[in-house]
């Protein structure tokens, strides 16, 4: 019986301590949202980073026709327990860890003098510069000289055949 108890007071404290986990931490998490022409490969759970610090991860990446010319929707949950405060007047863009790494939201808070941003604000988003006709340029041109490397390589090599066979 003495085991029974331990085992249930055991259980009860700790679905209390999740509790006061949840719901502390439920508090320092401010939600913010703002729309972006495309998602460039943004996915649910990305990281947000605010001027450069990881502060938070994206909740969820929608479509909204309604909005127009920058239909996806992108909410955003921010931790706000260090003292985080986001002017209203702050910007997101979308930004690519590296060459081929994941896409996240960087917030910029730089020489923004707004009020702190309300929970469930709306964030001006920045676009970054289409550059897939220069992305195209690029592939064309790495492919000519793939191609040229090619021809020269197999030029040399029936050369060194030829004078093999000279010999």
């Amino acid at each position: 019986m003495t085991v029974r108890k331990a085992i249930l007071l055991f259980i009860i404290a700790v679905a209390t301590g999740c509790v006061w986990l949840v719901g502390s931490s439920a508090t320092h998490k401010i939600r913010v949202r703002t729309y972006f022409h495309h998602a460039q490969g943004l996915i649910p759970g990305a990281r947000v980073q605010v001027d450069g610090v990881e502060a938070g991860f994206v909740r969820e990446v929608t479509l909204e026709t309604k909005r127009g010319n920058r239909p996806i929707a992108v909410r955003m949950a921010l931790d706000t327990a260090n003292g985080l405060s986001v002017p209203s007047d702050a910007t997101a863009s979308l930004q690519v860890d590296g060459v081929l790494g994941p896409t996240f939201v960087e917030v910029d808070t730089r020489n923004r003098t707004g009020a702190p941003i309300s929970n469930n604000g709306i964030l001006e988003s920045v676009e970054a510069v289409d550059n897939t006709g220069a992305a195209q340029a690029l592939e064309v041109i790495g492919n000519k000289l793939l191609d040229e490397s090619k021809k020269r390589r197999e030029k040399e090599n029936s050369k060194s055949e030829s004078s093999k066979s000279k010999q």
